[in-house]
């Protein structure tokens, strides 16, 4: 008996035997369409995830006693070509089939007469591979598999496979088996759709101005639009349903919802992302002195109160990037001195944002 349990620790999920252990993990899934929330793994469009395979090995300490230790046989990052789906429907079928109709006869020698069937995942240059033996006893209809499981060893997801085959495996363990990879699934669905419900959290509607956040933290902004912008796209996602609205004018904005110039009313909690490409209009040829007073044009009351009193760091941890944004300060068209090639153009630019903070605050004070 192999004795196959499923067991999950954290977002890890392995089937895990007494010799070896397969072992999913740190899933990542895109849909068909960016924002809608996903029911099951037929609309999944790229599935990203970590396989590791365990196999103990035995050594011996001074006193002569056995000790057995996990050592890692393969690891693969699943990326362009990912097979778990496949699998569930692999092991979803074999434990059904009734091998002695749909499987191949052997005959032996000695008499003995079994039924086999065997099915692989397949397709072009796979990240992780695997392959099910199911074998039925004609005598007694008893039934034990044979699993193979693996990953690929380069960039290209060759031929070759390094893993582990073992013989003598139960039904219930192939049921333990199937549960572990249904688990993560239905783990990886849910993981991507609680992220997709962080974007309707990223806007607020207030003072005549729609105030996006950055993802993840509600105390730093990342853009905010107002009624004069010329917006390039809103998307919505209403009923479980993806929505664009190419180029909308933004007539009105209240609390709850905006109005747009061929009369639909879109709702706050309906809104998963704006695209302002700010470096089509004339903002991205300002100077310092023009985003600050640009950005001074936009403020309300209580803002102007923050910039008059608050410090320039503080400021900038929290409207930082809404000022870099609102004029895509990291543009060459700005003609800023500063290095438009770096890697790290925020981190370049960001002596320049607080210069126009500073100015900012000396025109109010």
């Amino acid at each position: 008996m192999s004795n196959f349990k499923f067991k999950r620790t954290k977002n890890r999920f392995r089937w895990e035997s007494n010799f070896m252990a397969l072992e999913f993990s740190n899933p990542s899934i895109q849909g068909f369409n960016d924002y809608e929330e996903l029911n099951n793994s037929r609309q999944i469009m790229y599935y990203y995830y970590t396989i590791k395979l365990y196999k103990k090995f035995g050594t011996w300490d001074k006193n002569h006693n056995e000790m057995m230790d996990w050592k890692l046989v393969s690891k693969r990052r699943a990326y362009d070509f990912p097979c778990i789906t496949e699998l569930e429907c692999i092991l979803n079928l074999q434990l059904k089939d009734d091998t002695k109709i749909n499987g191949q006869k052997n005959e032996y020698r000695d008499g003995d007469i079994d039924y086999r069937k065997t099915m692989s995942t397949g397709g072009f240059a796979c990240d992780d591979f695997y392959e099910i033996t199911k074998i039925v006893d004609d005598e007694d209809d008893s039934e034990r598999y044979i699993v193979y499981a693996g990953t690929t060893y380069d960039f290209q997801g060759d031929k070759n496979s390094v893993g582990i085959r073992t013989p003598y495996v139960e039904r219930e363990d192939i049921e333990e088996f199937l549960k572990c990879v249904q688990e993560f699934i239905k783990y990886s669905l849910e993981k991507h759709n609680e992220n997709n419900k962080k974007y309707k959290d990223l806007f607020i509607f207030k003072d005549n101005k729609i105030y996006e956040y950055e993802n993840g933290d509600m105390n730093k902004l990342e853009r905010i639009h107002v009624i004069e912008d010329n917006l390039d796209e809103i998307t919505v996602v209403a009923n479980n349903e993806e929505r664009e609205y190419r180029e909308p004018e933004v007539i009105e904005i209240n609390d709850k919802s905006i109005k747009i110039n061929n009369g639909e009313v879109i709702n706050l909690d309906t809104i998963v992302y704006i695209a302002n490409y700010s470096w089509e209009n004339e903002r991205v040829h300002y100077k310092e002195d023009q985003i600050a007073d640009d950005f001074i044009n936009i403020l309300s009351d209580d803002e102007l109160e923050e910039f008059r009193n608050d410090k320039i760091s503080k400021l900038f941890n929290k409207y930082g990037r809404a000022i870099i944004n609102r004029s895509a300060m990291c543009r060459d068209e700005h003609g800023f001195d500063m290095d438009y090639h770096s890697g790290d153009p925020i981190k370049e630019v960001k002596p320049i944002v607080k210069k126009v903070i500073k100015m900012i605050k000396d025109k109010l004070n």
